[in-house]
């Protein structure tokens, strides 16, 4: 299966009408009563495939032979453009930008190409963050004012908001 969007609202996914949906959150609020409510997320195992053009840009990438714009013409990978517009709006931004300002203080002077090389190998090297490596539950992924959490922690928190009976949740 090859995906090309994600589903929302009037692109994939009908809207329940208010006065529906409040039938059937009426129907379940009543027939949870005696049964264990289970949330289960089926997401697991490491970020590679997460990151995968990361990856390609990191071994393919040499910031001394070619430009970054001759790399993503030559390769066609358009995705790690699009991950260099979208940096800044990452939940791990503020971590990635503390290593590197820890670990690489000429960072400011050096040549957009080389920073751009430095951003992807200090994200995903075990030198680094290593979250090429880490388990995709332990990645930062939303950032909540100034908490950041992980999908492991959103598992516990959406499961205090809907799978909750008596002070108690199941989670798989």
């Amino acid at each position: 299966i090859q995906l090309y969007k994600a589903a929302v609202i009037d692109d994939g996914i009908l809207p329940l009408p208010k006065e529906e949906a409040a039938k059937y959150a009426a129907i379940y609020q009543h027939r949870k009563k005696g049964n264990t409510i289970l949330k289960f997320v089926p997401a697991s195992g490491a970020a590679t495939r997460m990151f995968k053009s990361l990856f390609a840009f990191r071994d393919a990438f040499e910031p001394d032979r070619e430009s970054f714009t001759a790399y993503v013409n030559r390769t066609g990978n358009k995705e790690i453009r699009a991950f260099f517009d979208s940096l800044e709006r990452f939940a791990f931004y503020a971590l990635l930008k503390a290593y590197i300002d820890k670990h690489h203080p000429d960072f400011a002077s050096l040549n957009e190409d080389i920073q751009k090389h430095i951003i992807v190998n200090s994200l995903l090297n075990e030198e680094g963050l290593n979250y090429g490596n880490m388990p995709k539950g332990l990645l930062p992924f939303h950032r909540h004012s100034e908490k950041i959490a992980t999908p492991f922690e959103e598992h516990f928190r959406e499961a205090v908001l809907y799978a909750s009976d008596d002070e108690e949740a199941d989670l798989h």
